[in-house]
């Protein structure tokens, strides 16, 4: 039987690496595993043939290397008409101690360039959910009427009403992806997966929980957001280009 203790659990192909995320190696914020002591493995199931890679970040539970040689798997480079399953998982190499391959559930998929939503909207929000059918609608409501053009929900295993929410939402136009994120006590590396996953699709994404609602002082006295203010977007950095992260201050009530 698996433990969550220790386990890579999720992998996600961008065109120029593999990121693996994993449990049970980088223990401590801060505190992180050098890349040179660990390798991505990516072994093909049905012959049982394994290729190494070097893994170059190694940050909590988010680990990239290199992507794998598929012709060593009898495919293209591409993997054009990869139909065999390739697991993933890290191998840890310490000095002195006895190196071993950490318990996988994840599988590797070659990148394939997708079509992208065009035109590329300004600003989404993710957020990763459980149970939250009852409040959702009003968060996505709120923040659709002040600038978020599209929203990424991380449903964490929810058992509630959540997707006939969603897709009622979708129904009344709002844009709505959902992304099954099974894996608990994983905020952070969900958030590390949705700037990947959105990255060609959103051109600012925006992290927060569905109990945390955007507010701007200047709009107190705002009653409805005016048509030509698009004021969460007026909040945005002009140049995107020159800043890539922006952040905001928070009040409990």
């Amino acid at each position: 039987m698996l433990r969550w203790t220790s386990l890579a659990y999720e992998s996600f192909s961008t065109e120029n690496d593999v990121v693996v995320f994993a449990k049970g190696l980088n223990h401590r914020q801060g505190v992180s595993l050098p890349p040179k002591e660990l390798a991505c493995v990516f072994i093909d199931e049905t012959s049982n043939n394994t290729v190494r890679t070097a893994v170059t970040t190694s940050i909590q539970e988010v680990f990239r290397c290199q992507h794998p040689d598929l012709t060593s798997f009898g495919y293209g480079r591409e993997g054009n008409g990869l139909n065999k399953r390739i697991k993933l998982s890290l191998e840890i190499h310490q000095q002195g101690k006895s190196s071993f391959t950490m318990p996988s559930v994840a599988y590797y998929t070659p990148w394939r360039k997708l079509e992208t939503q065009r035109p590329k909207p300004l600003l989404c929000a993710s957020t990763m959910v459980f149970d939250v059918a009852k409040v959702l609608r009003e968060w996505v409501m709120y923040h659709s009427k002040i600038g978020v053009e599209k929203f990424v929900i991380y449903d964490n295993d929810s058992d509630d009403d959540l997707m006939r929410v969603i897709k009622e939402l979708t129904q009344e136009g709002y844009n709505i992806e959902t992304v099954f994120w099974i894996w608990p006590k994983t905020q952070e590396a969900g958030f590390s997966h949705a700037t990947l996953y959105a990255k060609d699709s959103c051109t600012w994404m925006m992290y927060l929980d569905v109990d945390e609602f955007v507010f701007a002082p200047s709009w107190v006295n705002s009653l409805q957001p005016p048509a030509d203010d698009p004021m969460l977007k007026s909040l945005l950095p002009k140049n995107s280009s020159a800043v890539v992260e922006s952040s905001a201050d928070w009040s409990g009530f």
